[in-house]
Order: C-alpha cells, then structure tokens, then sequence
C-alpha cells in the first residue's frame, strides 16, 4: 500500500480514510443476528 500511494497512480487519491492494520480487520467474525 504505502508503495502504491508513493506512486504515480496515486495522485487522484485526496481526502481518503485507508485503513492499514495489518490484515487485522480480516480475522473479525462478524454473526449474523
């Protein structure tokens, strides 16, 4: 990620929220109600 938004092809990205944490969020179980 952080190579990408070094690039070139990043530069339309402005006011964006990105999360990075490390594959974190992935391994959340989310049940279903």
């Amino acid at each position: 990620m952080i190579l990408f938004l070094c690039s070139s092809e990043a530069s339309f990205i402005n006011g964006e929220g990105i999360c990075i944490d490390g594959g974190m969020a992935k391994q959340i179980i989310y049940h279903e109600n």
